[in-house]
């Protein structure tokens, strides 16, 4: 499905569904109203319940902006990573979002988001990482890390202003 494009972004999963025998093309085919195209996505994904657990990490497809789904890509054809078919490291799908098992890193100074990242101007930025030098023994191991903002309505001043954590994939 990489690379593939629809000029109607609600067919998507109407076109690709015959491709997965778990999905009801009937319950896709119901949803109707507003924000069409996300619900019969978050349809499409409900009904195939395993899902590769690093699709919440791939950068820079659009996500869908409904409750629960913000981690779901917004239209399948637009990620560009080879899916290999391999879904040991999957997780599974539910109305209440993406259960899976992730390596986290703790950070001991938490990063603050930048104010154009919580306007929403900018969707990424980047930062250097690097090991508590009193848990390492001689070079000490830096990263540079691209991440992606929270979209600017799951941000309010009492909720998100830093990270505190990374998600670790390899």
């Amino acid at each position: 499905l990489r690379f593939r494009t629809t000029s109607k972004a609600e067919d998507e999963t109407i076109a690709i569904s015959s491709l997965f025998p778990a999905v009801d093309i009937g319950a896709l085919l119901d949803i109707s109203g507003d924000k069409v195209a996300e619900r019969r996505m978050a349809s499409f994904l409900l009904q195939l319940r395993r899902i590769p657990r690093r699709w919440p990490l791939l950068g820079p497809p659009e996500k869908l902006n409904l409750l629960n789904f913000g981690w779901a890509p917004r239209s399948l054809g637009e990620i560009k990573e080879a899916l290999d078919g391999d879904f040991a490291g999957s997780g599974v799908c539910t109305e209440h979002g993406l259960l899976a098992e992730y390596a986290i890193g703790r950070l001991h100074t938490p990063i603050c988001i930048p104010p154009d990242c919580m306007d929403g101007s900018r969707k990424f930025f980047r930062v250097v990482v690097a090991h508590d030098t009193d848990q390492v023994e001689g070079d000490l191991p830096i990263y540079q890390v691209q991440l992606s903002t929270p979209r600017p309505e799951a941000i309010s001043a009492d909720r998100v202003s830093e990270i505190n954590a990374l998600i670790l994939s390899g």
